[in-house]
């Protein structure tokens, strides 16, 4: 019996979860050449040629949505237009 009380105690430890720390915090802010405003996003997603409108309605909810801003930084992908 003791057996089964020692084994059940060894997996109720082990599946609580373990405390995780955060032992440093970095935050990288780009030059100003990769800050846009939304609109200027909404326009290089129409400007593209690939996006029908309802993709380009998607895109402009998750804008909407997702918190960014209009001082906000984007990858040079999605700055650049490519034809």
């Amino acid at each position: 019996m003791s057996t089964v009380v020692t084994g059940s105690t060894f997996l109720v430890a082990m599946s609580r979860p373990r405390p995780v720390y955060l032992v440093d915090f970095f935050c990288d802010k780009p030059s100003q050449a990769r800050m846009a405003t939304c609109s200027k996003i909404m326009d290089q997603f129409r400007s593209a040629g690939t996006f029908t409108d309802e993709t380009v309605a998607f895109q402009r909810k998750m804008l909407e949505r997702c918190g960014i801003g209009d001082s906000s930084y984007f990858p040079r992908s999605l700055l650049c237009i490519y034809r």
